[in-house]
C-alpha cells in the first residue's frame, strides 16, 4: 500500500538526485499521464517543489502535439508505451517514403 509517507520519501531521494537538482524555476512540464498514476504523481510532486511550472493537456491524446508546441515543456517523462509510439509513427512514415526521399531513408544518409 502507498502512503504519503512512501511519496515522502521517494521525493527526498528523487530531489537529491543531480540530475533532479538542475530543474529551475522556469522550467515547464506538460502532464498528460493519468493522475493516478504513481509516476505522474511522483513527478508533479517533484515539479511543485521546484518551483516548475506544471501543465495539464487538453484531454485528447490526438491532439498532445499541439499542447507541446503551446507549452513548450522543458522536461518530458513519459512512460515506454509513448515512445513505442512515436517510434512506430516514424518508422511507418519511413517505410512509406519512395523515391530520393525513401533512397536517402534506405541508405542512411
Amino acid at each position: 500500500m502507498l502512503s504519503h509517507g512512501n511519496f515522502l520519501s521517494f521525493l527526498a531521494a528523487l530531489v537529491a538526485h543531480p540530475d533532479i537538482q538542475g530543474w529551475r524555476e522556469d522550467d515547464s512540464y506538460l502532464s498528460f499521464l493519468p493522475l493516478p498514476h504513481v509516476l505522474e504523481r511522483v513527478v508533479i510532486v517533484s515539479m511543485l517543489y521546484r518551483g516548475c511550472f506544471v501543465a495539464f493537456y487538453s484531454g485528447d491524446m490526438l491532439k498532445i502535439k499541439d499542447d507541446m508546441e503551446f507549452i513548450k515543456p522543458t522536461i518530458l517523462v513519459a512512460v515506454p508505451r509513448l515512445f513505442n509510439r512515436i517510434v512506430e509513427n516514424v518508422q511507418k512514415t519511413f517505410s512509406e517514403a519512395t523515391g530520393m526521399k525513401g533512397c536517402l531513408i534506405n541508405n542512411g544518409v
